[in-house]
């Protein structure tokens, strides 16, 4: 979105946006971080504590939009002039909730993006069961201490 907006301003207004895919695939599951199982065993509390800091960082980006640009502008090429395309940016994504607060694993999501995989004949063999593919545990244990976050807001518990 920002590249948009940027390539917007650069242009007056002659790029246009055609579509954003959580809207026009909401189920499509675009970002992940993955493992090997005996990795995950051999470091689990890594993991574990690794998630629970994505899980922190989305929420503080939710609830601190003004140092959540401070820190971004600090960090990209552009610096303040980006500061106007970050801001209409933050606010898409913010609004369709994009970052994850729980877990990150909507289970809808995966089914349906396994099942568009196996359209698009992406997998050499039988469709992989999602429950093979997916370690439901560490997300579960990093929201323990932290708690659901979101649901009087509209949140799915699983994103």
């Amino acid at each position: 979105m920002e590249q948009l907006y940027a390539a917007q301003a650069q242009t007056q207004g002659k790029v246009h946006e055609l579509a954003r895919i959580w809207r026009t695939q909401p189920y499509y599951f675009y970002a992940a971080f993955g493992a090997p199982q005996a990795k995950i065993a051999a470091n689990r509390d890594a993991f574990v504590k690794a998630t629970q800091a994505m899980i922190k960082a989305n929420r503080f980006i939710y609830e601190n939009k003004a140092k959540t640009l401070d820190i971004a502008i600090k960090h990209v090429r552009g610096g303040e002039q980006a500061r106007k395309s970050f801001d209409k940016t933050y606010d898409v994504i913010a609004g369709d909730k994009i970052w994850a607060v729980n877990a990150g694993l909507p289970r809808k999501t995966l089914d349906w993006t396994n099942d568009l995989l196996v359209k698009l004949k992406r997998y050499p063999g039988a469709k992989p069961n999602v429950d093979d593919l997916v370690d439901w545990s560490v997300g579960k244990d990093a929201l323990k201490p932290l708690g659901v976050w979101g649901a009087d807001k509209g949140w799915d518990p699983e994103h």
